[in-house]
C-alpha cells in the first residue's frame, strides 16, 4: 500500500496558512427540509438538484414521451430525454437537457467512466439520420437538430446568464454560445475531458475551449490530431496534445477578473512528451505532467496539480501542488481537481489509496496540510465558505451504506449513501446545505455551525 506523505512544508513553502481541524465534536444545528417526492416511475439516474440545493429536476417516461418535471411541476416533453443530462445554472434559475426528436433510448459513446462524465449523446443509427437528431433544450427552448450532442460541454457561465454546448453536424463540431453556433468548426473538441468542455470567465464575458484538427501522416492510422486552445474565437498555437491525457481535470482556466488566460500543453510525440504550462500566451518551464492548472483569488497565484514521474501501469501516481512553482519537495497521491478557497490562501485535495487485490478503495482529504480521516471514498467536491474559515465535504463510511457531512476535520450525523452528483454548498458562512436521497425522497440536509 502507498504511504501518503503530509503536504505541510510542501504548502508553508508555498505560503500557504496551516492549521489543526478543530477536535471538539460538533454543536451543529441540524434540520430537513423534502425538497420533492418522486413518484415510481422516476428513473433515479435522471434526479438532479441545483446546485444551490433548493430545486429538483428529473425525468418521466412512457412508452411514447419523456417528461421533464422541475420542482414538480412538468415543463416540457419530447420523444426521448437522455436522464443524465439535466443541467441546473449556479443560481438554479435555469436549466439545460438533452432531448432527440425520435424515439428512446438516446445512447452515450464509450469513453464513458462515470455517470454524467464525457457522455456524447446521440441516436443509434437507423435508415432514417433525420429521425435520430438531438438538440438541446434550453430555458423551454429546443435549438435546432444535431446529429451529436457533447453532454459534458453543456456549461452555464458562473452568474448564469449566458450557456454553451458543443454540437455535431455535417461531421464537424461547432460551439454553439447563447443559442447562436460560432463559425469555426473542428474535428473533435475538448474530448474525454472530466472537467467541462467549455470554459466561461468568472463575469462570462469570455470564452475558451480545447478543439482538434485532423492532419494526414505515415502512421498506421494515416492521420493524427493537432491540438489547440480557442479563446474568444481566437485560434491558438498548435500542439500535439493539450492537457494530461484521457480523463483529465481541468487544463484551461480563466483569473477571477477574466483577463488572464492558463493552460497546459504537450511539446513532442506521445504521452511520455513533456508538459508545459501557457500562461498569457507565454510557454513555461517543462515537466513529467500537469493534471490541473487554476488561478488562486488575491493576487493571481497559479496553483499546478503535477507529477515528476510516470507511474508504473494501474498505480496512481505520486504529485504535489504547486503555488507559483514552489512546492517543496514532499510529493504525494493526488486527485484532481485540488479547489482553493474564495480567498485563494487554502487549499484542499483528496488523497487516494492505490487499491490491492480485494481490498476498498479508500482515499481522504487534505486541507492546509491536515491530513483528514480515511473513508472509503469522498462523495462530493470540498466546498469553503465565502469567508474562507470553513471546509466541508461528504465522505462514504467504510460499509458503502452511510455517508457522513464532514466540517473542519470533524465528523457529523450518519445519512445513507446518495447517487453522485448530489450538490454540497455554504450558503453563508456558517449554513450549509446539502442533498440526499432517501428512498424516493429528496432531503436537503440544512447545518447551521456554531458562533466562534
Amino acid at each position: 500500500m502507498f504511504q501518503i506523505t503530509p503536504l505541510a512544508s510542501l504548502l508553508a513553502t508555498a505560503g500557504w496558512f496551516v492549521g489543526a481541524p478543530s477536535p471538539t465534536p460538533p454543536a451543529w444545528t441540524i434540520q430537513e427540509t423534502v425538497l420533492a417526492e418522486l413518484p415510481a416511475d422516476v428513473d433515479l439516474k435522471s434526479v438532479t438538484v441545483s446546485p444551490d440545493v433548493r430545486r429538483v429536476a428529473y425525468v418521466q417516461t412512457t412508452a411514447t414521451q419523456s417528461t421533464v418535471f422541475v420542482d414538480g411541476t412538468a415543463q416540457s416533453s419530447h420523444p426521448g430525454i437522455a436522464t443524465g443530462s439535466l443541467r441546473f445554472s449556479p443560481d438554479g434559475k435555469r436549466l439545460a437537457f438533452v432531448a432527440s426528436t425520435g424515439q428512446p433510448p438516446l445512447r452515450a459513446s464509450s469513453f464513458a467512466m462515470q455517470t454524467r462524465r464525457g457522455h456524447r449523446y446521440h441516436m443509434a443509427p437507423s435508415e432514417n439520420p433525420a429521425a435520430n437528431s438531438v438538440m438541446v433544450v434550453v430555458d423551454g427552448v429546443a435549438s435546432r437538430a444535431y446529429a451529436g450532442i457533447d453532454d459534458n460541454s453543456m456549461t452555464f457561465s458562473p452568474d448564469g446568464r449566458r450557456f454553451g454546448y458543443v454540437a455535431m453536424r455535417d461531421n464537424v463540431w461547432r460551439a454553439v454560445v447563447d443559442g447562436i453556433e460560432e463559425e469555426a468548426s473542428y474535428d473533435d473538441v475538448a474530448p474525454y475531458m472530466v472537467g467541462p468542455t467549455l470554459h466561461f470567465s468568472p463575469d462570462g464575458n469570455r470564452l475558451a475551449y480545447v478543439a482538434l484538427r485532423k492532419e494526414t501522416d505515415s502512421s498506421p492510422l494515416g492521420y493524427r490530431f493537432k491540438w489547440f486552445v480557442v479563446a474568444d474565437r481566437q485560434k491558438g498555437k498548435e500542439y500535439n496534445r493539450i492537457g494530461e491525457g484521457p480523463f483529465q481535470a481541468d487544463t484551461v482556466a480563466f483569473d477571477t477578473e477574466g483577463k488572464r488566460l492558463a493552460y497546459v500543453a504537450r511539446k513532442g510525440d506521445g504521452h511520455s512528451a513533456p508538459a508545459v504550462p501557457i500562461i498569457d500566451g507565454v510557454e513555461g518551464a517543462a515537466m513529467t505532467g500537469i493534471l490541473q492548472i487554476d488561478f488562486l483569488a488575491g493576487g493571481g497565484k497559479i496553483g499546478m496539480l503535477t507529477f515528476r514521474g510516470r507511474p508504473k501501469p494501474y498505480e496512481i501516481a505520486k504529485m504535489r501542488v504547486e503555488i507559483d512553482g514552489a512546492g517543496g519537495g514532499e510529493q504525494a497521491q493526488l486527485e484532481a481537481p485540488f479547489v482553493a478557497s474564495p480567498d485563494g490562501t487554502r487549499v484542499a485535495v483528496v488523497a487516494p489509496l492505490a487499491k490491492r487485490g480485494s481490498e476498498t478503495f479508500k482515499s481522504k482529504v487534505i486541507v492546509d496540510a491536515q491530513e483528514g480521516a480515511t473513508y472509503r471514498s469522498i462523495a462530493s467536491p470540498v466546498a469553503f465558505s465565502p469567508d474562507s474559515r470553513h471546509f466541508a465535504y461528504r465522505a462514504v463510511l467504510a460499509s458503502g451504506k452511510e455517508s457522513v457531512l464532514v466540517v473542519d476535520g470533524v465528523e457529523g450525523p450518519t445519512f445513507p449513501v446518495s447517487p453522485e452528483g448530489m450538490p454540497l454548498c455554504f450558503v453563508s458562512n456558517r449554513r450549509i446545505h446539502w442533498a440526499t436521497l432517501q428512498g424516493r425522497r429528496v432531503v436537503r440536509i440544512e447545518v447551521e455551525l456554531p458562533q466562534p
